[in-house]
């Protein structure tokens, strides 16, 4: 049986979740949620390695979910994430969509493609 996730896609979605500044679940703060996790293998000439698809979705009080959104976006394609073995060779957010929810929430779903290469 495969899991849920593999410890590559763990520490993705751990860094993911530091580039919008979410710490731990907290009710009253912004939370991920992992809608799905996609991977093939991907290969060049001279490398080889996995495509990420990584679809996400940020809810909680609305200015505070948009500015984790946004500095997701911002800041995700400067990180160094550091993974045993292997180098991110891109990372992006490449599809965004909000829905405005009752109380001044908000769910914005996110999509962030990577490719991770073997070292």
């Amino acid at each position: 049986m495969r899991p849920i996730a593999s410890h590559l896609e763990t520490l993705l979605l751990r860094a993911v979740a530091d580039a919008a500044g979410i710490a731990s679940p907290d009710r009253q703060k912004t939370v991920m949620i992992v809608e799905e996790l996609l991977s093939r293998d991907w290969a060049s000439v001279t490398f080889v390695g996995v495509l990420h698809e990584l679809r996400l979705r940020l809810e909680g009080p609305a200015a505070e979910t948009r500015a984790a959104a946004t500095l997701l976006a911002a800041s995700i394609g400067e990180r160094d994430i550091a993974l045993p073995g292997h180098f991110v060779a891109e990372i992006e957010v490449t599809a965004r969509a909000a829905v405005v929810m009752p109380e001044d929430m908000i769910a914005i779903s996110l999509t962030v493609n990577s490719l991770v290469l073997r070292d």
